[in-house]
């Protein structure tokens, strides 16, 4: 089971927040883009500096999902490993 929903935070705007001004959740959106998520709601695994750094992250960490589930699906016989050569190209190339 290949999970790569990793994500960089964001600020999700529900009821409880209605009286909040916008600059306030501008405020919380910034500090949720430096952070690196499993999901919109799940617990930050960590922290950066950059918004850019959670973002890059959050990409790495997808990609090595997809890559688990590419060398287990090699390694069970499902696959010759051309599509690990193919996708590892597609992200470096």
């Amino acid at each position: 089971m290949n999970i790569n929903t990793w994500q960089q935070g964001r600020f999700i705007d529900k009821p409880q927040y209605l009286k909040w001004t916008e600059e306030e959740k501008e405020k919380v959106d910034f500090e949720e883009h430096l952070k690196v998520r499993p999901y919109p709601t799940g617990n930050a695994i960590c922290r950066c500096d950059k918004p850019e750094d959670a973002e890059w992250i959050a990409d790495r960490l997808n990609m090595a999902a997809d890559l688990e589930e590419m060398t287990y699906n090699f390694a069970m016989g499902k696959s010759d490993g051309k599509d690990i050569i193919d996708y590892v190209l597609s992200k470096v190339g």
